[in-house]
């Protein structure tokens, strides 16, 4: 079966890690302040004579001795197999012991949102039977003269514009950071009325800034009549669009922000970002028309969801102690 890593237990959990690049969001410190918010973060272990694979999960208690389990924002399985290896077979041993050790541990539902780097996966997500939900947008950070000059001409003048109203400060996410970054956040969030999953409060960010700050940076723009910020999570190569929020009047606050954060990201070595998707995949969704525009190529968002108990699921989710799964859940 499967070995379980607890966050807490960082020297193996890294040494598991090693210098394999997962997913920003699978990093240890990611997953830790998470886990504080919703959940115990587990870096799960499977291996055979020649493949090995990690994935991070949060594990929720939602009573009575049961458990769910969902991926800190991306993740999924991730493989090391060599070139000759067969993928098909690891995916296959890998889910077998992986569902073992979740049921060892009482999770009665599973679901993961697949990152768009995940090695073979293509063969992942058929082997779990996962379902594209709709885009996610990613930009390369190699060439910002290329960025530029393909860069949606008014999205240009936005950035163009917002420069000559302010400057775009980029610092590290530290205590003092969090603050800010939380005020504004909540303002934003009551204003569009956000659902409660995405109302992070004082405390997340804090938290976040405390656990697993030397991986984030903060972008910022204030000008006379408003302005924006956002958050970005970083590994050694890749990097994620995670939080941002608006207030006052700057409609091109947000375009100078995130390309500000292109450019210094790429100075940091980091070769793509994430930028995440929009509310729906309808062509006139304005979060998905706005990070399409910084994109340079679009990926499936793609979902797995597997249920090793339906009728405990069933009973947290009436009592609200849990989610209702996808229809294309599979049963495990």
């Amino acid at each position: 079966m499967a070995e379980v890593v607890l966050a807490a237990d960082k020297a193996r959990w890294d040494a598991l890690v090693g210098s394999r690049v997962l997913d920003p969001h699978c990093l240890r410190q990611f997953a830790a302040a998470q886990g504080g918010e919703s959940g115990t973060p587990v870096l799960v272990h499977a291996a055979g004579r020649d493949w090995s694979t990690l994935e991070v999960l949060l594990i929720t208690d939602i009573g009575g001795g049961h458990r769910t389990a969902r991926a800190p924002l991306y993740g999924g399985p991730w493989f090391s197999l060599p070139q000759s290896g067969d993928a098909i077979a690891a995916a296959t041993a890998t889910q077998r012991e992986i569902d073992a050790a979740l049921r060892g541990l009482g999770v009665v539902s599973e679901v993961s949102v697949l990152s768009p780097w995940l090695p073979h996966g293509e063969t992942v997500r058929k082997a779990w039977k996962a379902q594209a939900t709709r885009p996610v947008c990613l930009a390369s950070l190699d060439d910002p003269e290329a960025g530029w000059a393909t860069l949606e001409p008014s999205r240009r003048a936005e950035v163009r514009r917002a420069g000559r109203e302010g400057t775009v400060g980029w610092r590290p996410f530290d205590q003092e950071g969090a603050a800010r970054f939380a005020a504004v956040y909540a303002s934003a969030m009551e204003r569009v009325g956000a659902s409660a999953r995405w109302r992070l409060g004082y405390e997340y960010f804090t938290r976040l800034s405390a656990e697993a700050g030397e991986f984030l940076h903060m972008a910022t723009l204030e000008t006379p009549t408003g302005g924006a910020a956002a958050l970005f999570l970083h590994n050694a190569s890749r990097a994620a669009y995670l939080y941002a929020a608006r207030w006052g009047r700057a409609p091109a606050a947000a375009s100078a922000v995130l390309w500000s954060a292109r450019v210094e990201l790429g100075r940091m070595g980091i070769g793509e970002m994430l930028l995440g998707g929009g509310l729906s995949d309808s062509p006139d969704d304005p979060l998905l028309r706005f990070k399409r525009a910084f994109a340079d190529r679009v990926a499936p968002l793609s979902v797995a969801a597997r249920v090793f108990d339906r009728g405990a699921h069933d009973e947290a989710v009436a009592s609200g102690h849990a989610r209702p799964l996808p229809d294309f859940t599979v049963e495990a």
